[in-house]
């Protein structure tokens, strides 16, 4: 009786070489290096899989930080399509968004909340005649969040936001003003509570 040779074949196992950056704000381009990083590849900062996934095999895959994640440490996993992973834990540090200054904008904003108060409409123009317009259901809006920013030069900036689960959208905003009455107003139109932002001057 002649002798069974069993041979088994496997797919190598990827690995990491390098992360840059190493921390960044949703939004964040990552580009991955290592090997054996093969079409269909992806990669997770904790649960998280990047945004807009490009894998350029063997060696390279880029992507961005997705939105909505938590700021904070988190570990960098590489899962190919064979169910082969490799880890690196502690890899990225989420940071938080920073938001610019709502009162620094010069753009155009056109708020507009039906008699229903079943959604609320936002026209915002990025140039003269581009108009970026946007609805937001009531039931989405978890609150009404009044803002007012003391400025290191002087003056204040008042802002008046929709929180949403994910983020918050800017309503309204004006420099050296008093809303907080509108914004009372905002909410109770809407049947949504108000919160008082932390740098909400005293």
């Amino acid at each position: 009786m002649l002798p069974l040779l069993l041979l088994a074949c496997s797919t190598p196992l990827p690995s990491i070489s390098t992360i840059e950056p190493d921390s960044g704000p949703p939004g964040t381009t990552i580009v991955v290096t290592g090997n054996n990083l093969v079409e269909g590849t992806v990669v997770r900062l904790g649960r998280q899989e990047l945004a807009d996934l490009t894998v350029s095999p063997p060696d390279r895959v880029e992507g961005r930080v997705p939105e909505g994640i938590p700021a904070g440490t988190v570990d960098l996993v590489v899962v190919t399509p064979a169910g082969q992973r490799v880890s690196r834990s502690k890899a990225f540090e989420v940071t938080a968004a920073e938001e610019p200054d709502p009162c620094g904008s010069k753009e155009r904003r056109m708020t507009h909340i039906p008699p229903t108060a079943d959604v609320v409409k936002i026209d915002r123009w990025v140039t003269d005649d581009e108009v970026e317009r946007s609805e937001i259901p009531t039931r989405d809006i978890q609150a009404v969040v009044y803002e007012q920013t003391e400025r290191p030069g002087g003056g204040s900036c008042a802002a008046i936001w929709l929180q949403t689960k994910g983020s918050r959208v800017l309503f309204d905003a004006q420099a050296d003003a008093d809303l907080a009455q509108q914004a009372q107003k905002i909410a109770n139109g809407l049947g949504k509570p108000l919160e008082l932002a932390a740098s909400t001057a005293p």
